[in-house]
């Protein structure tokens, strides 16, 4: 649970115009969206998470100190999308 909230916060990636809010419940991480409904993300490996359409592998980014400071997104056609913390 501690664990997981060093990723939560809000996210803006640029190319796509659009912000991720993650958030735990329930001791998963979650992605919101206004477009979508909210994504449980399922850890995978260290800052790799995975999910469900529309987002299949969610990447954390770290910063010289070691903390989140955005994320990369991929699903099956898009790669890489970068987010950063706000």
């Amino acid at each position: 649970q501690e664990e997981l909230q060093q990723y939560t916060g809000r996210y803006f990636s640029e190319e796509i115009e659009t912000f991720y809010t993650l958030d735990v419940q329930d001791s998963t991480l979650v992605l919101k969206n206004r477009r979508i409904e909210d994504l449980p993300l399922t850890p995978s490996k260290i800052d790799t998470f995975t999910a469900t359409f529309p987002i299949a592998e969610l990447i954390f980014l770290r910063n010289e100190a070691g903390e989140p400071v955005g994320l990369k997104v991929s699903n099956g056609r898009t790669r890489g999308v970068e987010f950063v913390r706000q």
